[in-house]
This record gives C-alpha cells, sequence and structure tokens, in this order.
C-alpha cells in the first residue's frame, strides 16, 4: 500500500467520522457549523457535499439508496444540516426526459460551486443535486 492510499483511506475515515458525528445531532443553525475541508480546489468541496450526502441517505435508507424511497422530509433535513455548513443544498426531481445523456464528471471542467451538479435517474424521474454558498 502506497502513502497514497493510505492517505486517502485516512481522509475517508475522516470524513466518515465527521459526517456521522454531524447525523448524531440535530441540525445547527445555518453558517454554525465551520468546516475545514481537505482541497484546493472546488471540485473537491464538491465530492466532500456529495460524500455527505451519500453518507447520510446510506444511513437512513440503507445500500444502495433507493431515491424512490427518500421522502421530502428527510431532503428538508438533509438540507438543514446543509445550512449548517453554509451551504445550500437543492435536489430537484423531474420526470425522466426521453432523451438525455448524463454528464457527472463535468464538475471537473468548472471552477464554482453553484455551476456543478451531480445527476441520477431512478423510478422514471431525474435527480440534478446542487450547492450553493449560503449569503452572509
Amino acid at each position: 500500500m502506497s502513502y497514497q492510499d493510505r492517505k486517502e483511506d485516512t481522509d475517508k475515515d475522516n470524513s466518515t467520522e465527521f459526517f456521522e458525528m454531524v447525523l448524531r445531532n440535530e441540525p445547527k443553525s445555518p453558517g454554525s457549523i465551520q468546516i475545514e475541508i481537505d482541497t484546493k480546489d472546488t471540485q473537491g468541496m464538491f465530492e466532500f457535499f456529495l460524500m455527505f450526502m451519500t453518507h447520510a441517505l446510506a444511513s437512513w435508507y440503507g445500500k444502495p439508496v433507493d431515491l424512490q424511497k427518500v421522502t421530502e422530509a428527510k431532503l428538508q433535513r438533509l438540507a438543514e444540516y446543509y445550512a449548517s455548513f453554509g451551504i445550500r443544498f437543492m435536489c430537484i426531481s423531474e420526470p425522466e426526459p426521453d432523451v438525455y445523456m448524463l454528464n457527472n464528471k463535468r464538475y471537473l471542467d468548472l471552477a464554482r460551486l453553484e455551476d456543478m451538479c451531480f445527476q441520477a435517474v431512478s423510478g422514471g424521474k431525474l435527480w440534478t443535486v446542487r450547492f450553493r454558498f449560503l449569503m452572509p
């Protein structure tokens, strides 16, 4: 195992511990949790926020997460957790288009968090997840 592999495992363990600590508590007031993400780019922040969403949904619904079972109440709770970090969480579902192409790596070419998105298709719906910084 290389140093980089061990570092990635340690980073994942630290993230998992943080996610579990946050989810054990009620959401805090907006902007009250100051987080430091060990990344030099916005793409790394985007990935961290996606990992938090995935971890939260998996802890509430089990793995693999079936998006059809995700309730509006849980999405609202997730939005409250993100607000604690100073982040606006947006998850939109719409009828699955007849023709589309998902490109979940497009965020790697973008610089602004609000321009990045993740999409998934489940149960005849197209789900789009975005994040944006809350304004002070």
